[in-house]
């Protein structure tokens, strides 16, 4: 495959400390696997989490109230919103099984692993060239949790570098959340974001997926800010 004619990446040898291992979700829980890595990373990056630790996406599964899931996909943003600044355990204190608890795990001996400020910018809210341009400062900062708003038959048989363009007639569904991690132009001139999946390793390019820029496919996404001493 021709060389992409401009690429940056966490995923480059000198930034993926920020990245963690591809998942393969067993159910449509994205919602919690892109939050979680996006907090995870931030936490990393203020080296506030050893090498072989990693934060808790089961803690936000077992948090989430049931009304804001249908069918186990979300429909409340504010209640994901809510649960990051409440914060994520330890993996090593709740390991994701993808379950969901009947109990809460909280205890008051385990450090929490908090939001400080959590918000979520929407592309019809922002003017396209300020949306693109604090996306684009925001990854980066770190890879962040976005919202991929169509996911089709197209999407899911992705495979390598391909760019995802998906109809533009295409209804909308319910979307997909996903990690975004990079961006570039690849050797026919396409501009892309990059991101890490939850399909597992065999979906796109090793589990990560390159998605068209300029079509208003990533329609929101999060900008978080941590505490830098996490409370146990």
């Amino acid at each position: 495959m021709a060389k992409d004619r401009s690429y940056w990446s966490h995923r480059q040898k000198q930034r993926r400390k920020l990245l963690r291992k591809v998942l393969y979700q067993v159910w449509d829980a994205c919602w919690a696997i892109a939050p979680a890595r996006h907090l995870d990373a931030l936490f990393r990056k203020h080296r506030l989490l050893g090498a072989r630790e990693e934060l808790s996406i089961q803690e936000i599964i077992d948090r989430m109230p049931r009304g804001a899931l249908e069918n186990r996909r979300l429909t409340n943003y504010d209640a994901l919103i809510n649960i990051l600044k409440e914060g994520t355990v330890l993996e090593s204190e709740n390991p994701l099984n993808y379950g969901f608890a009947e109990e809460s795990t909280e205890a008051a001996n385990v450090r929490m692993y908090k939001a400080l400020e959590v918000n979520l910018y929407k592309s019809e809210e922002c003017d396209d060239g300020d949306y693109d341009k604090l996306l684009e400062k925001s990854i980066r900062n770190s890879p962040i949790a976005a919202r991929l708003v169509l996911v089709n038959d197209d999407y899911e048989a992705i495979k390598g570098k391909s760019i995802y363009l998906p109809d533009p007639l295409a209804p909308e569904d319910a979307g997909h959340l996903l990690l975004l991690t990079g961006f570039g132009v690849d050797a026919n001139g396409i501009e892309f974001w990059e991101a890490q999946d939850s399909y597992g390793r065999k979906h796109g390019d090793g589990g990560y997926i390159r998605i068209a820029r300029k079509q208003n496919l990533i329609s929101d996404f999060f900008v978080m800010e941590i505490e830098t001493e996490p409370e146990a």
